[in-house]
Formats: structure tokens, C-alpha cells, sequence
């Protein structure tokens, strides 16, 4: 029995390695390149209505995205492409009141590099700190991926920080990073004139420039013409492979490649949330759903919205001694789908009531690379009457788009799709909600036909496994079965010795008392008739 089951051990590992093999085989053609060539990131602009920046992203970084997860040995990447649009207020708001985000799972901002941001949380009920407790994981750019494939962002992302500038009007301020799906800018972790963004009340803090429990500053600023915007604090990796990753539970990479190369420095908990922990802003379908409550507008007199153009190539400085990156060029020539939300028309003349606060001072900001739009200042939560429309659109996606798009644009849109919207105005291309929160990332090429055959050869090599525990778990119980039944059945002889009738005297005693002679009645036996 217990050589049939060592046996039976050797064949369930060989299936197990056998159906990883298949299912990693069946993913090798979904998968983001992992030198970064797959990115994607543009962005439109709808002005009618509540106004929406859309982000159009395929998921992918633009940078190094090697697995360093155990069951990984280098080489391979786990990042999966999704076409995905992110829809966020082009007008932001302040809330009356924060809405706590630190365990939700999912995306909460988009880097510029079409990464998403997640938050502290590790997306298990447990909410666990996910830099302390997955910090092992995350490469030398600062991802790692879902169980999905999602690759996301929990701290500064160093290889895309050190592709962006600083803002014109404070050279000493860090560099935008990305959009938060409530609208409001985010950056890397120095704010007005170089100052450590750090929590307010943490040792070292400035007494003005510090973080609110959301991971932001509220004030007016001269790197932005915003009234709120989110930071990413806590030191930035050195982008060197690394085998020991400071400030994790561990401590060590969790990479089961020969040479790990995880990010080598993590933010330590002074830093939480490191990323997003509540918002300050209203997501986009709350406010076309009227379910928002706002205090004031999120922005000042002077801003003026404009599509925002990272100008970021594929990064090549970060590589492993399993995979070289510095030869790779640049992303794809394949255009992102068109936006689903067609282009409007320009604005005759802007709102004129004067913002809910006037500003301090007059805020400077680097030069749009389209067109700027007057940015109005009427609350977010009423939509304002669209000015007539004139027959040349307002904005292109930063991208060059299809050269068959989706729709014909339309002067101004009849309609504005909300978060459950069911027209066709508010189908994207990835089928994602509003502000592209509420449905969790599906990998849609599941559907695909060669993808379909590998998932079938890989359900039936574990249902060989499961009738194969079966039968060794039957056998084995069969044997002590059998065992069981020998040891519990009388045995029944004839005592030749019975000096009155020993030819129809027979005695029985049972298994269980076997330690009594065969041919008396020690041991318990007992005499019966044949």
C-alpha cells in the first residue's frame, strides 16, 4: 500500500507540472511584451454635459515587466493586454465628504504609461498592506501582476518617473505621474519647491505642504491649476536587479529565477497609503448620475482642460541578466481603437460666473499640446446648455486613431452614457463602466479558439488526476478493508483431542483472541456445533 502510494505522488507531480506547462503555454500568445513594446495611452476630450477625459490604455507598461513571483524563473512576464477606457471628470469637484477607498481592489488612477494605480490594499479581505506584503514581488520598475493579469502600480513607479519633467511652473515640483479616476492629477512624491510630501503629523513633515488621510494636498499651487491633487511618496527604487527588497515582510525577492530582480526599496509604513486612501473628488458616474455631493469646483479660474500628451517612449534602461531590453524600439504602429465618445464642438464663449474660492495667487502650467477649452465654473452636478456647434471638432485622440472609426462625430452628443448605460454611445471597447471601477479585468482573448483547445487539454489532464486520486484512494481502502474483515471473521476447527466425540466437535475462536492455543480453549475461545 504504501509503495502504491509513493507511486501514485510521482504521477500526480508529473501531471501538475504537466498542466502548468499547458496553461502557461496557453496564455504565451496573451501576453503584454515584456520589454514594454505593447503600451498604449491617449486621451479625448468630451466637453458637453459634466465633461469626461477619456483614457484609452491596453494595460501593458511601457517599461521592464519580468515576473518575479516563486513559481517564476525568469524570463516570462505575466502582464496580459486589455483594450480598456477609463472615463473620469474633465471638471472635478470637492466632495463634502471623502469616500474611503484603502482596501477596494482595483483601479483607483492611470499612470500615463496606461499602468493602472492601485491602493494600499492587497484585495483579500484580510487588507493587508499590500507594499509590505507583496513588496517581494514587485520588479525593478515597481509592478507586478493579478492573478489576472493585470499589471498595476502600489508605489512611485521609478522607470516611468524618470521618463516625465517636472511642471513648468514649479521646476522643483516632481513630475505628474497620472490621472485619479475622480479627476484630479497625480504625482510622484515631491510637492511645492521640492518639499518630501509627507503625512501630516509624521516626524519631518512640513507644517504646510503635507498629505490628508486620501494621500493628497488640498490648496492652490503653482505646479498645477487644481484645488486637490494625489501623491506618491516614500523613496523610489534604483532599477537594478535586487535580491533583497528593504522594508518588505520578507526581505528577500520572491523570484524563483537564478538571479532575482525585484525593486531593491520599498516605502516603509510612515508612507501609507502610498499611493490613494479615500477620495476627495466624485467619480464621473456619480456625477452624470446625480449621486454626487460637492462643496466647490475642484479647479481654478485659470484652468483650461486640455488632452494631455505624455511624449514617453518605451523605456530600455531596465533589464535582467534573462532578459535584454536595450535593443527594444518603440511601441506598436497598431492605433488604439477611436474613442467611443465622439468628439464635440468648440465652446462660442465660456461660463461666466466667477469659481466658488478666488485663487491666492495666478497659478502657471506648461503649454497643452492641443488646443485649450475655457474651462467652465458652474457646479459640476447640473449639466450647462451646449453653444451651438461649429463644423470643426474640438480635439483628436493623442494617438493616431483608426483609419475606420467607430462613428462618425457628431456635432454634440445627445446623450451622456452613465456607469450602467446600456446604449450604444456607451459601449467602449473593452466594455468598461463609466469611470472604470466597477468590473474587475477579464481577459477576453479566453474566447479565442487556440486559447479554448489548451484550456480543454489542461481540464482534461485534471480530471486524469482526479480519477487517478480516486483510484488510489479506492484501492487503499479496499486493502484495509479486506485487512479489517481477516481479523474479524471466527475461525472454525475441529479438537481432534475431544476424547467424547471428536468427530463432531468443532470450536471456533475469533482473530481477536488469536493468542490462545488452536487446539484448546485458551485465549477466549469458545465450543459450538457444527
Amino acid at each position: 500500500h504504501n509503495g502504491s502510494l509513493e507511486e501514485g505522488m510521482k504521477a500526480i507531480h508529473v501531471l501538475l507540472a504537466g498542466v502548468a506547462l499547458v496553461l502557461q503555454r496557453s496564455r504565451s500568445d496573451d501576453l503584454c511584451d515584456i520589454c514594454g513594446a505593447d503600451f498604449q495611452y491617449s486621451e479625448a476630450l468630451e466637453l458637453a454635459g459634466i465633461g469626461r477625459r477619456q483614457i484609452s490604455v491596453t494595460l501593458c507598461p511601457n517599461h521592464f515587466s519580468e515576473c518575479q513571483k516563486s513559481f517564476c524563473s525568469g524570463g516570462s512576464t505575466e502582464a496580459a493586454p486589455t483594450s480598456r477606457q477609463f472615463n473620469i471628470p474633465l471638471y472635478p469637484v470637492i466632495a463634502t465628504s471623502e469616500t474611503d477607498v484603502s482596501c477596494d481592489p482595483g483601479t483607483l488612477a492611470v499612470a500615463f504609461n496606461g499602468v493602472p494605480i492601485f491602493g494600499p490594499g492587497d484585495g483579500t479581505p484580510d487588507c493587508n498592506d499590500a507594499v509590505a506584503f507583496e513588496g517581494a514581488t514587485f520588479d525593478q520598475c515597481g509592478g507586478h501582476s493579478a492573478p489576472g493579469g493585470n499589471y498595476h502600480y502600489h508605489l512611485p513607479p521609478t522607470c516611468l518617473i524618470s521618463q516625465l519633467s517636472a511642471p513648468s511652473g514649479d521646476p522643483d515640483h516632481s513630475p505628474q505621474v497620472g490621472w485619479s479616476l475622480d479627476g484630479f492629477p497625480m504625482y510622484a512624491g515631491e510637492g511645492p519647491g521640492g518639499v518630501s510630501m509627507l503625512q501630516c503629523g509624521e516626524s519631518g513633515a512640513d507644517s504646510t505642504y503635507c498629505l490628508d488621510d486620501c494621500g493628497g494636498y488640498e490648496g492652490e499651487i503653482d505646479a498645477d491649476d487644481f484645488k486637490y491633487r494625489y501623491y506618491m511618496p516614500g523613496p523610489q527604487g534604483s532599477q537594478v536587479c535586487s535580491s533583497t527588497v528593504t522594508n518588505s515582510d520578507s526581505g528577500t525577492c520572491d523570484s524563483g529565477a537564478t538571479t532575482p530582480c525585484c525593486i531593491d526599496v520599498l516605502p516603509d509604513t510612515s508612507y501609507y497609503p502610498y499611493t490613494i486612501g479615500c477620495y476627495k473628488g466624485c467619480l464621473s458616474s456619480e456625477l452624470s448620475g446625480g449621486t454626487c455631493s460637492s462643496s466647490e469646483d475642484g479647479y481654478t479660474s485659470a484652468y483650461t482642460p486640455a488632452a494631455v500628451d505624455p511624449g514617453i517612449s518605451v523605456y530600455t534602461l531596465a533589464s535582467s541578466p534573462s532578459t535584454d531590453c536595450s535593443a527594444v524600439g518603440s511601441p506598436s504602429s497598431q492605433p488604439m481603437p477611436s474613442p467611443s465618445i465622439p468628439p464635440t464642438s468648440t465652446p462660442t464663449r465660456g461660463p461666466t460666473r466667477s469659481p466658488t474660492r478666488p485663487p491666492t495667487h495666478e497659478p502657471t502650467t506648461a503649454a497643452p499640446s492641443q488646443e485649450p477649452f475655457p474651462a467652465p465654473t458652474r457646479n459640476p452636478a447640473s449639466p450647462p446648455t451646449t453653444p451651438p456647434p461649429s463644423a470643426q471638432p474640438t480635439l483628436e485622440p493623442t494617438l493616431e486613431p483608426s483609419p475606420h472609426p467607430t462613428a462618425a462625430p457628431t456635432p454634440s452628443p445627445t446623450h451622456v452614457p452613465t456607469a450602467f448605460d446600456n446604449s450604444s454611445s456607451a459601449k467602449t471597447s473593452g466594455g468598461d463602466e463609466d469611470d472604470g471601477t466597477i468590473v474587475p479585468f477579464v481577459d477576453r482573448s479566453l474566447l479565442s479558439g487556440a486559447k479554448l483547445i489548451w484550456t480543454c487539454l489542461a481540464l482534461a489532464l485534471v480530471l486524469l488526476l482526479c480519477v487517478g486520486l480516486c483510484r488510489l484512494c479506492l484501492k487503499g481502502r479496499a486493502r484495509e478493508a479486506r485487512k479489517e474483515l481477516d481479523r474479524s471473521i471466527p475461525t472454525w476447527w475441529v479438537n481432534d483431542d475431544d476424547p467424547v466425540r471428536p468427530s463432531s466437535t468443532v470450536h471456533w475462536q475469533s482473530n481477536a483472541f488469536a493468542d490462545g492455543a488452536r487446539g484448546g480453549f485458551g485465549g477466549g475461545g469458545r465450543r459450538g456445533k457444527l
